[in-house]
């Protein structure tokens, strides 16, 4: 397995944290960042691999976050996968989420295992087309009885 670096945002601290721990413990560098904080702090030090997301409140920076680490990776001719979490039941967020540029949509009630494979899977398969769509989410949602 390899190790990848992965920026987890998020506006539940204790949340953040365990997100962070299981993703150590699967062998990831991981950073935090409170959904409230400006992405400018951490467009200071190296680029992610892979972004996760909480975007159970639109009104966060977390959607700035995004965007400001897209620009940056485009810069440096680099793609920046994103996997975004949201609330169950809410398709509307999901569809935002994939016009920010999430590469997955996930509900962030995902058990910390699963949240690994599907890091990892992400990851290792960036270099393929790693924008699943709509359809890979909507079978996600309906495995989960949560849709």
């Amino acid at each position: 397995m390899s190790r990848y670096r992965i920026l987890v945002v998020d506006d539940d601290s204790v949340v953040a944290a365990n997100r962070a721990r299981q993703l150590t413990l699967c062998g990831h560098r991981v950073s935090l960042l409170a959904a409230s904080e400006p992405a400018t702090l951490v467009l200071a030090t190296s680029l992610p691999e892979l972004l996760l997301v909480d975007l159970s409140a639109p009104e966060t920076l977390a959607w700035q976050t995004i965007k400001s680490l897209q620009l940056r990776a485009r810069r440096k001719g680099r793609k920046l996968l994103i996997l975004a979490l949201i609330p169950t039941a809410q398709p509307a967020l999901r569809d935002s989420a994939h016009a920010a540029g999430a590469d997955l949509v996930v509900p962030n009630v995902v058990d910390g295992a699963y949240l690994c494979d599907l890091v990892q899977g992400l990851l290792d398969n960036r270099h393929a087309d790693a924008r699943p769509g709509d359809a890979v989410d909507r079978a996600l949602f309906a495995g989960t009885g949560l849709h």
